[in-house]
């Protein structure tokens, strides 16, 4: 689940959000920020992130914007316009944005990446 061999293989192990990401040695740099690399490579890439590793904070002047924002019980699934596109990202009750707040969001851990 969290180092698939094959983008193929991330798909079919559990939810994945792409990001584009151009990488040097040990990380990449994507729409949402530098993100930490399982393996150093070089060269445009996708870069496997699962739900749970994006994590929200607010910030005024913050890329993001919350779009839709649904209760579960034991967190919070945002719907959130990002740079890289439209996101989903998972909260815990206590530090859910409201709606239309702005965030950054950044990727917590290692991602996989595959060459483009």
């Amino acid at each position: 689940y969290q180092r698939p061999s094959h983008p193929e293989v991330a798909q079919l192990t559990g939810p994945v959000l792409w990001l584009d990401g151009d990488a040097h040695d040990a990380s990449a740099d994507t729409p949402v920020g530098r993100v930490a690399l399982v393996a150093s490579c070089t060269g445009p890439v996708r870069v496997c992130v699962r739900p749970e590793q994006l994590v929200a904070e607010g910030a005024a002047d913050g890329p993001c914007v919350v779009r839709r924002r649904r209760f579960e019980g034991a967190r919070y699934r945002l719907m959130v316009d990002s740079p890289a596109g439209p996101l989903e990202v998972l909260a815990d009750p206590g530090s859910a944005p409201a709606v239309d707040d702005r965030l950054s969001i950044s990727v917590r851990g290692t991602c996989v990446a595959f060459p483009r």
